[in-house]
Order: C-alpha cells, then sequence, then structure tokens
C-alpha cells in the first residue's frame, strides 16, 4: 500500500524484485527495481542520485499516471465490478 500512496502523490519508488508489483513499476518507468540483494540496493541508490531534474520529473509524472491507470480506486472498482459480473454470469 505504501508503494501505491507514493505513486498517488507523484513520487517515483525504489523497490526490488520480490515486491510484487515490480514488473509494473519498471514497465511504466514509474520508479527504480532492482535486486534485493546489498548490490542491489547500493545500485538503486547510486541510479537514484544520478538521475538529472529531468528525469526525476518524468518518473514523477510516470509514478502519478501508473497510479491513475493500475492502483486507483476508480481503477479498482471497475476491475471489481467487472469480476462480479463475470461471476454472477458462472453461477
Amino acid at each position: 500500500i505504501a508503494v501505491a500512496e507514493a505513486l498517488s502523490a507523484s513520487t517515483p519508488v525504489l523497490i526490488t524484485h520480490p515486491v510484487n508489483i515490480s514488473p509494473e513499476i519498471a514497465a511504466d518507468r514509474a520508479g527504480l527495481v532492482e535486486a534485493d540483494t546489498l548490490p542491489g540496493i547500493v545500485n538503486l541508490l547510486r541510479q537514484w542520485l544520478a538521475l538529472d531534474p529531468q528525469a526525476l520529473e518524468a518518473m514523477a509524472v510516470n509514478a502519478r499516471r501508473c497510479y491513475e491507470h493500475r492502483y486507483s480506486v476508480e481503477t479498482f472498482g471497475k476491475a471489481f465490478y467487472k469480476m462480479a459480473a463475470e461471476l454472477a454470469r458462472v453461477s
């Protein structure tokens, strides 16, 4: 939930591969993703510190878009409604 909250505030995230939403974060360019190891964490921090202001701003925009597309209340509501409708048809 903390990752979704950060994305909703246009805050890029730094996460590791075991986090179940890391593929979406990487695909949407909403943050940085590395292995869940000491070298991976060091690499995350190095990458973050090396980003220029334009790259940080682009990542912030992507973070908000990622949230809106994948994790917003509206998105979850539509997905839940669709799932409930499909279950009702199957029953």
